[in-house]
């Protein structure tokens, strides 16, 4: 009897659906009545999909109803074609409870992670985690995600699904927290697709990733130190906080030793690019003047040298016009006695620019001895424009 009054039933909601939004409370319950009354699994996801179709959420109760039920009934799922129908059923849900930003269904949803078999419904579950901003559920996606990291697995075209999911859960949640799993995903074994996916979405994941970045600066791999200091400083961070980075980079970049010439190199590249940062933020933090102070005499090649005495003179303490007044009477005495080269004439500029860019008059006597050093003529035209500065 059930049966037969069912087509009745469907015909009546069909009609209040049409009556508009009048209606609507009205629609919705007869659409749970007829849910209730549902006789199979293909019955319920053919109700469920009207339900969703009136994206009303005032629906919400009946679909975590619909949500729970399908998690306990799951055992049951028997044969191919009903297996394919839970599937898209639970799919449907997901998708529909993440939109309406429905937080009462994240428990079910977070099962569905722990639980389910399928590596795309999973993903569709983490996803609508991170539609809800479920932060609840933060450290356990990023302890999945970190484990993803570590290499493809059993299965890796498993895995990969799993960790689209994740990369995108963590980047809706905007939580610090996921900031550094992600960041590693943009350089892991996974797929073009997957880590282009994974570095589009750190910049939608936090504003300010100094916490998180401050972390991979200070790790063993020197590429990703250097891809650490890029991404602070293209970062809506503030000038302070990237600053910050910049030393930490600074520091790691001078505190490191290796014989190697490769190793090397990415390191000089980690300095030079720190202290471009520090440029171009304004730092003037006293602790980065004697790192500064190093790569302008020892730095691995002129540009090296010649950004670290920019990095000064933006600096502008009185111990780093020091530093820069010193390094210009050591190249003063070089180029007096004839030891003369293309390198010292870059150097020398970068300095005597550096020193008026102070504004600070300890550079003067070290700025007067350019003109009788014997440099070059456009050299000793920025002496007079610098010491003309500091008046």
């Amino acid at each position: 009897m059930r049966k037969n009054c069912k087509p009745i039933i469907l015909i009546c909601a069909l009609g209040l659906m049409v009556a508009g939004t009048v209606l609507a409370d009205e629609t919705i319950e007869v659409w749970s009545r007829l849910y209730r009354t549902s006789t199979s699994l293909s019955e319920e996801f053919t109700i469920m999909q009207n339900v969703v179709q009136l994206n009303d959420h005032a629906s919400v109760p009946l679909m975590v109803e619909a949500l729970q039920k399908l998690l306990i009934d799951e055992s049951t799922i028997k044969g191919a074609t009903d297996r394919d129908t839970y599937r898209q059923y639970l799919t449907l849900l997901l998708d529909a409870l993440g939109s309406f930003k429905a937080t009462e269904a994240a428990p079910f949803a977070y099962q569905v992670v722990q639980t389910g078999d399928d590596p795309l419904v999973k993903a569709e579950a983490l996803i609508a985690l991170g539609k809800m901003r479920a932060t609840d559920y933060v450290e356990p996606i990023v302890v999945l995600l970190n484990g993803l990291n570590l290499g493809p697995g059993a299965s890796p075209e498993n895995n990969e699904k799993l960790a689209y999911g994740c990369i995108i859960a963590l980047a809706k949640m905007r939580d610090i927290r996921g900031y550094a799993p992600v960041f590693y995903s943009s350089v892991g074994w996974y797929s073009k697709r997957i880590k282009a996916l994974a570095e589009t979405s750190l910049a939608d994941l936090a504003d300010d990733p100094t916490d998180a970045l401050i972390s991979v600066i200070h790790s063993d791999n020197f590429s990703l130190r250097i891809r650490a200091l890029a991404f602070e400083a293209k970062s809506k961070a503030a000038a302070d906080r990237k600053a910050t980075v910049a030393l930490a980079a600074l520091g790691e970049g001078h505190r490191t030793q290796s014989n190697d010439v490769q190793q090397n190199g990415l390191l000089s590249q980690l300095r030079t690019d720190a202290m471009t940062l520090l440029v171009q933020t304004g730092s003037k933090d006293p602790d980065a003047v004697d790192l500064l102070k190093r790569s302008a005499e020892q730095g691995l090649d002129i540009n090296e040298k010649v950004i670290a005495v920019y990095a000064l003179g933006t600096n502008g303490t009185d111990p780093a016009t020091k530093a820069l007044s010193t390094l210009l009477m050591a190249l003063n005495d070089q180029e007096r006695v004839g030891k003369v080269s293309g390198d010292n004439d870059r150097l020398a500029m970068a300095t005597v620019k550096a020193l008026g860019a102070t504004k600070n008059k300890i550079g003067r006597p070290a700025l007067l001895g350019v003109e009788f050093a014997g440099w070059p003529a456009s050299v000793i035209r920025a002496s007079k424009d610098a010491i003309a500065s500091l008046q």
